[in-house]
């Protein structure tokens, strides 16, 4: 098998989609499940605090702590009604997190889970909700890049190694858009060619003045090396 698979069957991965933003040094989206992401950091080394939280058990939020205020909890693990609702990966059980407490969370200085960011005793987050919708810091060291995870998907899509020119030039382009507006990617398969999608930062006057449609496209041709 090749790339990254996904334990997510969803709306997204049907369509071999993935929904990227960045925002206030913010990377969040759609289309991308835990498994894969957890690639990209440390969960087991003592620094991290956990849980699930809503009606439906469909909210994940993790911390890393500062070590002034690390405390021992109880390891996480999912009770009868979140294994059943399914909506947060099981995953979570292994990866080393300790309880996430309302003492905690209140000692980190949130009156609520949903106020959870990055402060001077919060060295780091990850947020996931119904184990399909992501968001967590883009601008930190991370075992793997987010964007390497991201092009490992779509090499899984596409059922075949990409080549280390392509991946390269790939996650220049997808950097380079990120960086100025919300992309869409998805894989074609068939074609053997990832498409992303993209609006130019413009008012809608403008584009029509210079008749510039509202979602552009490039195309990233897989096993052509450096056919973009």
């Amino acid at each position: 098998m090749v790339g990254i698979p996904l334990e997510l069957d969803d709306w997204w991965t049907q369509r071999q989609m993935t929904e990227l933003r960045l925002k206030d040094r913010i990377l969040s989206g759609a289309g991308i499940s835990f498994d894969a992401w957890r690639r990209a950091f440390t969960f087991d080394d003592g620094s991290w605090y956990a849980t699930i939280y809503g009606e439906y058990h469909d909210n994940f939020v993790a911390v890393s702590v500062d070590p002034s205020l690390r405390i021992s909890t109880p390891n996480l693990v999912l009770s009868t009604d979140q294994m059943e609702a399914g909506n947060v990966s099981r995953l979570v059980e292994s990866c080393g997190f300790q309880e996430l407490t309302p003492e905690l969370t209140h000692k980190l200085g949130f009156g609520s889970l949903d106020e959870i960011s990055q402060n001077s005793l919060v060295e780091d987050t990850f947020f996931a909700h119904d184990n399909f919708i992501f968001a967590f810091p883009y601008a930190r060291p991370r075992n793997m890049d987010p964007i390497d995870i991201v092009l490992g998907v779509h090499e899984n899509y596409l059922h075949f190694e990409l080549t280390p020119i392509f991946r390269l030039e790939a996650k220049r382009k997808v950097t380079d858009l990120l960086a100025r507006r919300p992309l869409l990617l998805r894989s074609h398969a068939q074609k053997e060619y990832i498409e992303v999608t993209y609006s130019e930062p413009s008012s809608k006057r403008l584009k029509r003045f210079l008749k510039i449609p509202d979602k552009q496209r490039i195309i990233l041709r897989s096993k052509q090396e450096g056919s973009f």
